[in-house]
């Protein structure tokens, strides 16, 4: 496969240690701007989980990770303006999950049951609000 933009992303996660991304939204402006970074479910974490409906996939908007330009879906895209109010830290499956690296993922989705438990909060966003 194609070295890809988000090969750099997305450093290794250590599954002994039940590590995981988190994504922080640092910019709601002109550019969503967020990071990821590694965080692991054996500590105390605070953050949110992000259950969404993923929508039509052709419909990709732009933003940054890490200073890396990738695109997304329009449905998540509009759930992390629409939740973005204050600095919190995210879990998006979509996002935290290197959706390229197999191996990763037959790791991570064992681990997602642990995710929402452990989750201060579960958010779910099923679209845009209506006018």
């Amino acid at each position: 496969m194609e070295p890809s933009p988000l090969d750099r992303l997305y450093t290794p996660l250590d599954p002994s240690r039940k590590e995981i991304r988190l994504l922080r939204i640092l910019s709601t402006g002109p550019c969503l701007t967020c990071t990821l970074q590694v965080a692991s479910l054996t500590q105390d974490l605070y953050y949110h989980a992000l259950s969404y409906v993923w929508g039509d996939p052709a419909a990709e908007h732009e933003i940054l990770v890490n200073e890396t330009a990738i695109k997304i879906a329009g449905n998540l895209y509009h759930a992390l303006h629409d939740i973005s109010s204050g600095q919190r830290y995210l879990w998006v499956d979509a996002l935290c999950i290197n959706q390229r690296d197999i191996p990763e993922k037959n790791t991570q989705i064992p681990l997602m049951a642990d995710i929402y438990r452990d989750a201060a909060l579960v958010l779910s966003w099923l679209g845009p609000r209506s006018e």
